[in-house]
């Protein structure tokens, strides 16, 4: 969802309704990775060590949080816009969604 929006963003002058399911699709993908990757450190790597795992993903997942507006904004200032920005994080995006895909099933769902 947040590759779509980014794309549709790049792409130019576009309607209200377009910037409208752009800026949804974005932020209703932004919303959940928040909430999914609690959940995922608990599905594919138990409670064991939860905290110190989950911690460090924490860590992993606000450092890109906190580079990213920087980084935007910057890319703005030298190119006048947030087409190129957006170009380069559209391959970020697609490379956390294609590693979701390829997790598999987790360790907690195979109960014999």
């Amino acid at each position: 969802m947040p590759v779509l929006g980014c794309l549709l963003l790049i792409s130019g002058p576009a309607s209200m309704m377009t910037v409208k399911f752009a800026v949804i699709s974005i932020g209703l993908a932004a919303g959940s990775e928040v909430d999914l990757l609690p959940f995922f450190t608990a599905r594919y790597f138990g409670i064991k060590a939860y905290g110190k795992l989950y911690g460090w993903m924490f860590v992993a997942f606000y450092a890109g949080v906190g580079f990213g507006p920087p980084f935007l904004g910057y890319m703005y200032d030298q190119h006048g816009g947030y087409a190129e920005g957006l170009t380069y994080i559209v391959p970020v995006l697609a490379l956390g969604a294609f590693a979701v895909l390829t997790l598999g099933r987790s360790p907690q769902a195979q109960v014999p």
